[in-house]
């Protein structure tokens, strides 16, 4: 699949002090959608890429997420770390 990404991706550091990588996608033709990716670990290995690259990758399962157009998507993270490498060649 092919989304485009939708924020920068950030760390969060969740309550049991874990840190945790939250990468946001927009559907192409639905802006208002979106596919929410959590992964372990910070979002330091992941390349800065503009708003709005498009970021190509398989997708292992999806789930709805709790806002009306999100989707949580399940990835392994050497996919997205991957997908923005090869999105950052390409841009």
């Amino acid at each position: 699949m092919t989304w485009l990404l939708g924020d920068r991706p950030r760390t969060i550091t969740t309550k049991a002090g874990e840190k945790r990588t939250i990468v946001e996608l927009r559907d192409p033709a639905r802006l208002s959608q979106s596919l929410v990716i959590w992964l372990d670990g910070g979002a330091d290995d992941l390349p800065d890429l503009r708003i709005g690259t498009p970021i190509a990758f398989h997708v292992e399962a999806v789930r709805s997420g709790r806002a009306r157009g999100e989707l949580v998507a399940t990835v392994s993270r050497e996919a997205v770390v991957a997908a923005f490498a090869r999105a950052r060649e390409a841009s």
